[in-house]
């Protein structure tokens, strides 16, 4: 048991650190139209997956949810929703925005206790009332210090939020999860990929030589992180898993001041304070839980 979770530990960090490095890769193809690498994903993560699914005989799965038109259907409601979380996520780390990038997964974690508390009815503590009410203050006082809304950060940060809500409801392996979702919006990527191939402006007209490469690639680095985590989280408590998820925007923070030089303003610095005190409420709310089950057990 103790061999499973440490393998669960290590696997889960693995992936949260290759999503938090991501931006790295994204950079590479900084020269093609945000949409077209989105579309780029989609189309090679579907390739991906297919192939995964196929050379593991689990095409079964696939046909199960085809029949399935209330499944299909938030499925297809959920592919739409993360590629509006892809696509606001790579404009950002190619157009200079990669602290709002951080700032969207810092928030997440407190969008999705609001939701599930308005949409889910789940009832909050305290200590988790206070995490929401602090972290909406800081993105208050960086809304009045600015002037302006950080509407890229809510976007990035609140549809990953909402995808995790809608993935509840779907109760599928990640990987045949994955494959239905880009399935859905597939044919609107490859229309738009022909379209911009044929202007002359797409990642092939663009791209040469070994850059070529990074466009299949797309599919690899979205499918085998999630297929890693899928692995991992299995074998680890939800909660270990909450607290090595702030892995990646730490990353990201860290990457858009000192690889991606980017400023942070005196408002966006108080905002991540009041986040990471919201943060820290809830992981101290997490670990009390802990020690209480823990102690419960022993009695």
């Amino acid at each position: 048991m103790e061999k499973e979770k440490r393998n669960g530990i290590i696997t889960v960090s693995i992936t949260y650190v290759l999503w938090g490095i991501l931006p790295l890769f994204w950079n590479l193809l900084h020269e093609v139209d945000s949409v077209y690498i989105l579309c780029s994903r989609i189309v090679w993560s579907l390739v991906f997956c297919t192939v995964y699914l196929v050379a593991s005989g689990r095409t079964g799965e696939i046909r199960e949810v085809l029949r399935d038109r209330k499944l299909f259907g938030r499925c297809a409601l959920a592919g739409i929703v993360i590629c509006v979380n892809w696509g606001s996520y790579i404009w950002a780390v190619n157009n200079g925005h990669l602290l709002d990038s951080s700032f969207g997964y810092y928030i997440n974690p407190i969008i999705s206790v609001f939701l599930g508390a308005v949409f889910l009815r789940e009832k909050l503590s305290v200590m988790t009332w206070m995490a929401v009410v602090l972290s909406g203050a800081g993105v208050a006082y960086a809304i009045i210090q600015s002037g302006t809304v950080p509407v890229l950060a809510i976007v990035i940060g609140g549809s990953f939020a909402v995808y995790g809500m809608l993935k509840k409801s779907v109760k599928l392996p990640s990987e045949v999860s994955l494959f239905m979702e880009t399935l859905v919006v597939m044919p609107f990527a490859l229309v738009y990929m022909i379209i911009m191939e044929t202007a002359g402006k797409g990642g092939i007209a663009v791209l040469s030589g070994w850059k070529l490469l990074l466009l299949p690639m797309t599919g690899i680095i979205t499918a085998i992180p999630l297929l890693l985590f899928a692995y991992g989280v299995r074998r680890i408590p939800l909660y270990l898993s909450g607290i090595l998820m702030y892995l990646n925007p730490t990353i990201q923070f860290l990457m858009g001041i000192f690889f991606y030089h980017e400023t942070p303003s005196q408002g966006e610095l108080i905002s991540f304070v009041c986040i990471w005190g919201a943060i820290g409420i809830m992981l101290a709310e997490t670990w009390l839980g802990v020690r209480k089950n823990k102690a419960g057990s022993v009695k």
